[in-house]
């Protein structure tokens, strides 16, 4: 049996991470709607197009290195080697990200994608500190952060339009730069007053940990290209402005909703050696009934939760299926996390990378029909059926392998 003590800090960071989730859904929410109405769907479409183009850059150098973090600090016990991995971690994460995030920034030299690279880049900081702090159940702490960072992200955007400037995209960037900054700061303090942090560069630990943490990224990198940025690359060739503007809207709300499985998991990843199967089994049906309440209370309410989160405009009459169907694959994402964890936890990453390119290489062929007949309903069922197979390969693996565990 999980140990009293054992639940109590799984579920005081997990539960912390949700109430700490809902506060910054209600600010974003509230920011998104400033924007939305200021902008319009037409320009609001181009504000989508650089946030879809900076992410893009910014998953293919995530490089797994978060998740990696955490698993190396767990194993440690002797703190001086935990502390100086949270320090070589962050330097090879700061290293790793300036190159790539300099390529967005030549190829499209915008203000826009400026300020929201430089945005991006203090969130890789501050991922690295939550890794910290997530191995310590200090998430509280983090959480504090992100929602002080959320909190400047709308006074900013307040800020803006109380200005009334142009109806320029380019100019909100400024908000989550400013937000980001406030975040890593705050994230960044409470390592400090949490751990004693060795500065010294490791230049093996380091090199040991850029290469565990790759398979894990390019992991992320292949299942966000079939998740969401090959569907939204082909999402823009086939829909206007203003109706990817209400594609992408949907894809906000099901990207939020993908987070509830995200900190549940990483919230067990310290301790799920020691108690895999229980472990493995209460976070199943947890995920399980979390999906089923998503799909169920999410479809019916789709229309309201558009128009809510922005105006009537964004809600297209013939794009009604977009955001059911997105939720759907959210909640299959909750599985997913499930027995990526698992797996990761044992240093299986390298056998479900393997089984990711099969993956794209399913979801491509749905994209590909769907590009061609022009049906974005083909192109998201595409990221439905690769994210689905990989959940039903990975249940396959993590069952077994709990079984052997005696």
């Amino acid at each position: 049996m999980i140990s009293t003590l054992l639940e109590k800090k799984i579920a005081w960071s997990t539960a912390v991470q949700y109430f700490g989730k809902i506060l910054q859904v209600a600010l974003a929410v509230t920011a998104i709607k400033l924007i939305t109405n200021y902008l319009g769907s037409e320009e609001y479409g181009t504000y989508a197009k650089i946030s879809e183009t900076v992410l893009f850059f910014a998953t293919m150098g995530n490089l797994g290195i978060f998740g990696n973090t955490v698993r190396q600090m767990s194993t440690h016990d002797q703190s001086d080697r935990a502390n100086s991995v949270f320090a070589n971690a962050l330097f090879v994460r700061i290293a790793t990200a300036i190159p790539l995030f300099l390529i967005p920034i030549i190829i499209y030299p915008k203000v826009g994608i400026f300020f929201f690279v430089t945005a991006l880049f203090f969130e890789y900081i501050t991922a690295i500190c939550d890794a910290a702090l997530q191995v310590h159940y200090l998430m509280g702490r983090a959480t504090l952060a992100l929602l002080l960072g959320r909190l400047t992200n709308l006074i900013a955007i307040f800020a803006l339009i109380h200005f009334n400037l142009p109806k320029d995209a380019n100019i909100f960037f400024l908000a989550p730069l400013i937000a980001t900054f406030v975040t890593a700061s705050l994230s960044l303090y409470f390592v400090k007053q949490k751990i004693s942090i060795s500065w010294k560069l490791d230049p093996k630990l380091m090199k040991t940990l850029l290469l565990s943490s790759i398979p894990f990224g390019l992991i992320n990198i292949v299942n966000n290209l079939y998740f969401r940025f090959l569907p939204s690359y082909f999402a823009v060739k086939i829909l206007q402005n203003a109706e990817y503007a209400s594609y992408n809207v949907s894809l906000h709300i099901s990207s939020y909703a993908a987070l509830v499985s995200t900190f549940l998991m990483f919230s067990i990843l310290p301790v799920l050696k020691s108690k895999p199967k229980e472990l493995f089994e209460i976070s199943k049906k947890i995920l399980l009934i979390l999906g089923a309440v998503l799909i169920i209370f999410g479809s019916l309410l789709s229309p309201i939760l558009i128009k809510l989160l922005t105006g009537k405009e964004y809600f297209i009459e013939k794009l009604w299926f977009v955001l059911p169907m997105m939720l759907i694959l959210a909640a299959v994402s909750y599985l997913y996390d499930l027995v990526l964890i698992n797996l990761f936890a044992f240093n299986q990453e390298k056998w479900f990378l393997k089984r990711e390119l099969l993956a794209l290489t399913l979801a491509g062929i749905f994209f590909i029909i769907g590009w061609q007949s022009e049906s974005i309903a083909i192109i998201i069922l595409g990221a439905i059926a690769g994210e689905s197979l990989m959940v039903c390969l990975g249940l396959t693996k993590v069952s077994r392998s709990v079984q052997k565990i005696r």
